[in-house]
């Protein structure tokens, strides 16, 4: 237990001093902010995608199964781009950067995992339903932001 909290705390100090710096970085963007050929194609395709997953889902504002679901499929297609924009971005880097993806990919799995815990407990100690779908609300948007992230250092990199 002690080692969850502390990975947890590290993860969360991690995440606000990335953040920290990015404010004041030239080559942090928004996601919002970012664009470029293969991210914009990416967020116009995805937009179109989770339009259709939440209409086929129905009520998935005012119904828990039909909201987890839909976030659960969401997050799906979400991980599949992440996973391929990842191997597009493996086969194009020069030895060193692709090292540290490796190692950045492998410490952003962890924080997605903590943060989803994180969000399940955070509103729900019992988690339950709704705990669920804080988890997996979280979990989508991380997967997200990493995904646009990747991408655009994809549509930015100098070959």
């Amino acid at each position: 237990m002690k080692k969850m909290f502390f990975n947890m705390i590290t993860m969360i100090f991690l995440t606000i001093s990335s953040l920290a710096f990015a404010a004041n970085s030239p080559i942090y963007r928004d996601t919002s902010e970012m664009t470029g050929s293969y991210t914009n194609e990416l967020k116009s395709r995805m937009n179109k995608i989770e339009k259709e997953i939440i209409a086929k889902h129905g009520n998935v504002s005012g119904n828990d199964y039909n909201f987890k679901m839909a976030a659960q499929e969401i997050y799906a297609y979400w991980d599949k781009e992440l996973n391929i924009i990842y191997n597009k971005l493996i086969k194009e880097l020069n030895p060193k950067a692709k090292q540290n993806l490796i190692q950045s990919q492998r410490d952003w799995i962890k924080y997605r995992d903590y943060d989803g815990v994180f969000r399940f407990y955070i509103q729900n100690e019992e988690g339950g339903t709704l705990g669920v779908n804080h988890e997996i609300s979280a979990k989508i948007r991380t997967v997200k932001e990493r995904t646009l992230n990747l991408a655009y250092v994809y549509d930015n990199i100098e070959n």
